[in-house]
């Protein structure tokens, strides 16, 4: 009988075992990262249109609010003019101009007022804040945010209804928020 002397050495991994191991791991890596960078975009997409949904929803509130603080002071003088022409805001949007607002201090701590150029919305990121500010250009704390807000005041055909139109842009993207207003106190 003869004995086999040879002896296989099977205690190891081959280099192209080894190689092929560490292309598998690099594909699946890649895959995870990848599916992880989507997934930051996706997020901070989702995170700017929670944003704009919001910025546009306190334009048309901010509206509201001025009519129904105007005509709680204007009792007897209840038409659009009154309500929202001080500054040329009816105007202007009759004309295809967008408005903006602002706060300011004083009577009338909110004022809407067309926005020629620029109707940005600026972010103070300590406080979280944002904020338009019309002809008011220093305002410490607050930067560019990314975001623009137009609104628009159009008449219709009844004298006692106006639509007010809130749109925020940002980054190619909009969102847009149309609500019908009436005087109430000429219904009443």
């Amino acid at each position: 009988m003869k004995k086999n002397t040879l002896k296989k050495n099977t205690s190891g991994f081959t280099l192209v075992e080894m190689i092929l191991a560490v292309f598998v791991f690099s594909l699946a890596l890649a895959g995870l990262m990848t599916i992880s960078s989507r997934g930051l975009k996706i997020s901070k997409e989702s995170q700017n249109q929670v944003i704009a949904d919001y910025l546009a929803l306190e334009g048309v509130e901010v509206v509201r609010n001025l009519r129904d603080s105007a005509l709680l002071r204007f009792s007897n003088q209840n038409n659009w003019q009154t309500v929202f022409n001080q500054d040329g805001c009816l105007s202007a949007s009759e004309l295809g101009a967008a408005c903006s607002f602002s706060f300011t201090t004083g009577d009338t701590p909110i004022r809407i007022h067309p926005c020629v150029d620029d109707c940005k919305v600026y972010l103070n990121s300590t406080q979280g804040t944002y904020r338009q500010f019309g002809t008011v250009l220093n305002n410490p704390g607050y930067s560019d945010s990314g975001f623009t807000r137009k609104i628009f005041l159009k008449t219709t055909n009844n004298p006692e209804e106006i639509v007010v139109i809130s749109r925020v842009e940002w980054g190619g993207n909009s969102v847009e928020y149309t609500n019908d207003l009436f005087l109430w106190n000429n219904l009443i």
